[in-house]
């Protein structure tokens, strides 16, 4: 059996280039696990591995979606992902505005299995939560690597049909 692929959406802060002041930065990619990446890579398990990471500042996902979005979806597509994971975003604002439309924009346009976490006042949790899976978390990051399982556990869920 052939491993599962998963494209990885995050943000400027968890790929390490910064926060605030790089929130700007652009759309780039990894070929491999980053940041929360890593533990989520851990929580998926052997049979599962993260082809990409897709990286986007706050500021720029927020004031471009029309213009990222489709070539995010196009990124998934190439990769051939069989699931795609965004965030966890938590409570971040704008953050929560990109894992929920690239999550949306991925299940609506390539219908394969999606899912993000974001917590409940997130605005990205209002949006979109008719539009593709968000689980729900606490208010801040403190607890990432219980919600990377539950993600990670989710994600199987979809995967299996279940």
């Amino acid at each position: 059996m052939s491993k599962k692929k998963v494209v990885h959406y995050i943000n400027q802060f968890y790929a390490g280039i910064g926060g605030e002041e790089s929130a700007s930065v652009g759309l780039s990619t990894k070929d491999e696990p980053v940041g929360p990446g890593l533990a989520l890579a851990k929580a998926l398990g052997d049979d599962y591995e993260i082809v990409k990471t897709v990286i986007c500042g706050d500021n720029t996902i927020a004031e471009q979606a029309k213009i990222l979005l489709p070539q995010i979806v196009d990124i998934v597509r190439k990769a051939q992902a069989d699931l795609f994971i965004a965030g966890p975003g938590f409570n971040a604002g704008r953050y929560g505005l990109g894992c929920g439309s690239t999550t949306a924009a991925v299940t609506e346009e390539l219908h394969i299995p999606a899912v993000t976490a974001l917590f409940s006042e997130n605005p990205g949790t209002d949006l979109y939560k008719n539009r593709c899976y968000i689980l729900q978390t606490d208010n801040n990051a403190r607890q990432m690597n219980s919600v990377i399982d539950q993600v990670a556990a989710f994600a199987k869920r979809l995967i299996a049909g279940d």
